[in-house]
């Protein structure tokens, strides 16, 4: 039996009264959301679904619900939670081979079937069934009935993303041979060890898509140690220890630079979060650019001061 709008009003704790929640509740999906476009790396577009704030605020109070759905160890990049988990990602890599394999469209190949799929191995759970009713709010369907799927930009397709490909991890981890090491970090999946991988690409990817996503084999790699630079999620994983590639040092420097560059007080937000990322992969690298970053924060400081 479904649970009602005001049951699962009573599930989580949101700033909104139980009018305005059963509200957005009965609304069609494709109401909820707005179309964003932006320019990816390559030049190309990226389209964007973005919630309503009432919308937003809901699934924000679904998140507690969706990290308590037992995902694998080997899982990262999805919750609030985790930390330096792109550090304790590339940790997991110190290994001679390594195969990178890319999941096509994650979020946008997503179904609610393959959540259901995924949330039926806590059948009988007082967590399933609010899981399994919430779906509706977590889920866009195009306006013609199209099939539903995660919008990119709801702060809770990360994690239901993470939770629906559950079964897929449970079933790698138990394909794979002793001294293969295997993690995920949301779309991208990593395998390494001392013998070549590269032979598990075939039988990786059938799995992957029976289950119904696909794999983008422009985007796969084989890294050997000696003959190619190891990054996994941005860590040099190359020698004996991790460390953060040049291109990201490089970039992170200029994005210091064009923060010092406004006219604020402090670091962003944005910053202090990559900054953190970098104190956990590398501390002196950390306050080499934290000096940097006061430096040129001192200069721009001066220059915006100039009168014109």
């Amino acid at each position: 039996m479904s649970s009602t709008a005001d049951e699962l009003y009573s599930f989580i704790k949101v700033d909104m009264n139980l009018e305005t929640f059963s509200y957005w509740y009965g609304e069609p999906s494709h109401t909820m959301y707005q179309k964003k476009e932006v320019i990816k790396k390559d030049g190309g577009t990226r389209r964007l679904l973005i919630p309503h704030p009432a919308i937003a605020k809901i699934q924000k109070a679904i998140i507690p619900l969706l990290e308590q759905y037992p995902l694998v160890d080997n899982a990262y990049g999805h919750r609030r939670d985790s930390g330096g988990g792109a550090v304790e990602h590339g940790y997991e890599h110190l290994a001679p081979f390594i195969l990178r394999m890319d999941i096509k469209n994650f979020f946008s190949s997503t179904t609610p079937s393959m959540f259901h799929r995924a949330i039926y191995l806590i059948h009988g759970t007082q967590l399933c069934r609010n899981l399994y009713d919430f779906t509706p709010l977590l889920f866009y369907t195009p306006p013609h009935e199209g099939v539903a799927y995660l919008p990119t930009g709801a702060p809770t397709s990360p994690l239901v993303a993470s939770v629906a490909f559950t079964p897929i991890d449970r079933w790698i981890i138990n394909r794979l041979s002793p001294g293969i090491a295997y993690t995920r970090y949301m779309d991208d999946l990593y395998f390494s060890g001392d013998e070549y991988v590269a032979e598990l690409q075939k039988e990786i990817t059938a799995g992957v898509e029976k289950h119904g996503w696909k794999i983008n084999h422009n985007k796969n790699r084989i890294m050997i140690r000696g003959r190619d630079k190891q990054i996994v999620t941005g860590v040099c994983v190359s020698g004996s220890k991790y460390r953060l590639s040049k291109a990201f040092r490089r970039k992170l420097r200029a994005e210091l630079d064009k923060d010092a560059s406004k006219s604020v007080d402090e670091m962003s937000a944005r910053m202090k979060g990559k900054m953190a990322y970098v104190s956990q992969v590398d501390e002196a690298l950390y306050i080499k650019l934290s000096e940097y970053f006061l430096k040129r924060k001192e200069y721009w400081d001066k220059v915006n001061d100039i009168p014109f």
